[in-house]
């Protein structure tokens, strides 16, 4: 039921970009996701309705395949309180209880990324040599 509300929404706010001029929806993007909004505007605009419908489907259908502990240790997920799929964390710690989750208060899908790009980038390669070692 989910997917249909957010398959629904974002063919909603597809079509009315693709209506829109680009500097409009780059204007857009870039009040909410800082530096990277043009790419991300120019990439939404081109995306085909096909495409868009099936980014939701991945986003919301995971088979949970079985992982041993030691790949689970190597899982590092950021995600904002405000995020949507901040409410799947039960479930995937339920399945991957071995995993890292970390949920950063106040922000949205994508939102501390966007807004502590330098920082967040220093964060994943902590991540990335903690997994290797």
């Amino acid at each position: 039921m989910i997917r249909r509300f957010m398959t629904f929404g974002f063919l909603k706010k597809h079509r009315k970009a693709v209506r829109m001029p680009l500097d409009a929806v780059k204007k857009s993007m870039t009040a909410r996701y800082g530096v990277f909004g043009d790419a991300m505007a120019e990439n939404f605009v081109k995306m085909s309705e096909t495409s868009l419908v099936n980014v939701v489907k991945d986003c919301s259908d995971f088979p949970f395949p079985p992982l041993p502990e030691a790949v689970q240790r190597r899982i590092f997920i950021e995600v904002g309180s405000k995020d949507i799929n901040c409410k799947q964390n039960t479930t995937i710690l339920k399945h991957y209880p071995g995993i890292h989750i970390r949920v950063r208060e106040g922000y949205g899908h994508c939102m501390y990324l966007s807004e502590h790009y330098a920082e967040y980038g220093k964060l994943v390669e902590n991540y990335m040599s903690r997994a290797t070692s």
